[in-house]
C-alpha cells in the first residue's frame, strides 16, 4: 500500500508549511510575507482550517495511522479548544454506553432514542464524527 506512505507526507509537509508560516509573522502578528501587490497575504479562514484537519482525521482513521491521527487531534483542539474535543468524547462514549445499556434492558424506546442521538453525534460536519470513527456505534446498531 504505497497511498499510506504518500499520504503520511503530504499531511507533514502540509503541517511544515504551516509551522512555517506561522513563522513567519512579525512581532505585532502581522506577516512578513507579502503577495505580488505588496499588500500581506490574509491567514486562511479558521473554519477552513479545521475543515481540513477534519478531512484528514478523517483519511488517518481510515488507514488506521493512530500516530497521525493523534497530531492532527493536537491540532484540532489547538483550534476548537481542549474543552469542546473532551465534552464531544464524552457526550459519545455516554450516549454509546446508553444505548448498549437499553439494548440490555431490551428498551426499545431507549434504544431509538439513544440511536437517533449517536446518529447525530457521528454524522458529518459535527466535531465527534471528527474524532470518533463511529465503529461502536456502528456495531451497536447492527445487534
Amino acid at each position: 500500500m504505497t497511498s499510506a506512505p504518500i499520504f503520511r507526507i503530504a499531511v507533514v509537509a502540509a503541517l511544515a508549511m504551516g509551522s512555517l508560516s506561522a513563522c513567519q509573522t512579525g512581532s505585532d502578528g502581522t506577516s512578513v510575507v507579502e503577495g505580488a501587490q505588496g499588500t500581506p497575504q490574509s491567514p486562511e479562514p479558521l473554519d477552513i482550517q479545521v475543515q481540513r484537519v477534519e478531512a484528514d482525521l478523517a483519511a488517518a482513521m481510515a488507514n488506521h495511522d493512530m500516530r497521525l491521527y493523534h497530531l492532527l487531534r493536537s491540532r484540532l483542539s489547538s483550534y476548537v479548544g481542549a474543552e469542546a474535543i473532551r465534552s464531544a468524547d464524552e457526550t459519545y462514549r455516554q450516549a454509546l454506553a446508553n444505548l448498549a445499556a437499553a439494548f440490555a434492558a431490551h428498551d426499545g424506546k431507549a434504544r431509538a432514542g439513544f440511536s437517533t442521538q449517536l446518529r447525530t453525534l457521528c454524522t458529518p460536519p459535527s466535531l465527534t464524527s471528527a474524532i470518533e470513527s463511529c465503529v461502536g456505534y456502528l456495531a451497536a446498531l447492527s445487534r
